[in-house]
């Protein structure tokens, strides 16, 4: 994978949506498609209503998994190949919600832009092509707005 072969996190990764898409726009080529998982680290996890009382944020990371995982994303990003390592490096160099709000800005596919059907048919023809086993109809519920 290359320049996905990293180890984000932290603050930057506690930044990070749960589940997110990442579409890589590649020159006369189909796009590659790949799942952000944020894991959150944890004290303990004994019950349910101290969760925010156990969380260790320091201890959250990034995995970056080719393909489609998880039907609920909060959040579509779209990056040409070519600027691959510059959307990493915004990554890592989050630090606040007012840095996610930029990143977002920069990369993130909202449901009110233009295009979002048009990326939306591409990550189902995608996902349809590449894992027909496991495809379905990608439910955009949780996209955030942020």
């Amino acid at each position: 994978m290359g320049v996905l072969d990293v180890c984000i996190q932290g603050q930057a990764a506690t930044l990070m949506p749960e589940i997110s898409y990442l579409l890589v726009e590649r020159v006369m080529r189909d796009p590659q498609v790949f799942t952000l998982l944020r894991a959150s680290g944890h004290s303990n996890l004994t019950g349910l209503l101290y969760e925010q009382a156990n969380r260790l944020p320091e201890e959250d990371y990034l995995t970056i998994v080719p393909g489609i995982l998880g039907a609920y994303s909060a959040a579509i990003y779209r990056v040409p190949e070519y600027h691959l390592s510059e959307f990493v490096n915004d990554i890592r160099s989050l630090s606040s919600e007012s840095d996610y709000y930029d990143f977002a800005s920069q990369y993130a596919l909202r449901r009110t832009d233009h295009r979002f059907w048009h990326y939306s048919d591409t990550l189902h023809q995608w996902f349809r092509k590449n894992s027909l086993l496991n495809y379905g109809i990608l439910d955009y519920a949780r996209l955030e707005n942020r």
